[in-house]
């Protein structure tokens, strides 16, 4: 085969390529507008047209890689459901003497944190604003994948008897805090000390049904 013949594949291969990469930045562009604004506004008060027009790109166009704000939501979701475990299960460990409680409390305090500090992913997930269709898109990092991650954590730590199911029993745990910051989230518009302390209290009370209060330590 020819040079010529390379170069016009690989010429080929680039003028293909680079309408995709342009269409992947122009999605991007959408989704990162739909957080800024989420982050300043509430989230009833924005539509397709505004996101389009802080992304500066055409809404006839922003048609072309989200059919409606309800997609757009779902894609910072996704997004923002992976971030959310990996901080939530970077705890610092424990002091000597300290149990499994105060690891658990540490999680929880982590995940209001991180709600805390991304108002768009908050809004989304807690305002009950916002479609079942969007909260639990199959795309998104469940609970069902988090546990999993819950359980390793404990265990750097602590031997856990053997618990069947132990991985549902952490998944139901994380429903539990997360019901009850999204009731005080539509209630006080933020997940207040009351609420923060009062989801750890039911998801602990839940976890001692399965856990011993005291675990050997590794």
């Amino acid at each position: 085969m020819t040079d010529n013949a390379n170069n016009s594949k690989t010429k080929g291969r680039v003028r293909r390529s680079a309408p995709q990469a342009r269409g992947q930045a122009r999605r991007e562009q959408l989704i990162e507008a739909a957080i800024a604004l989420l982050e300043q506004r509430e989230i009833t008060e924005i539509s397709l047209s505004d996101i389009a027009a802080h992304a500066g790109i055409p809404v006839g166009s922003s048609y072309h890689f989200f059919p409606n704000v309800t997609a757009i939501y779902s894609a910072v979701m996704i997004q923002y459901s992976y971030e959310i475990a990996d901080f939530a299960m970077a705890v610092e460990g424990i002091k000597e003497g300290e149990q499994w409680v105060v690891l658990i409390e540490s999680i929880c305090d982590r995940i209001v944190e991180f709600y805390e500090t991304h108002r768009a992913y908050e809004q989304i997930r807690l305002s009950g604003k916002t479609s079942a269709d969007i909260k639990y898109n199959r795309q998104r990092k469940s609970g069902s994948e988090v546990a999993p991650m819950m359980v390793e954590l404990i265990e750097k730590y602590f031997v856990l008897p053997e618990i069947p199911n132990r991985d549902r029993v952490t998944q139901n745990f994380l429903h539990i805090i997360d019901a009850l910051y999204s009731y005080t989230f539509m209630e006080f518009g933020c997940i207040n000390e009351q609420g923060s302390t009062e989801a750890k209290r039911a998801g602990i009370a839940y976890l001692k049904l399965y856990f011993p209060e005291y675990l050997p330590v590794r």
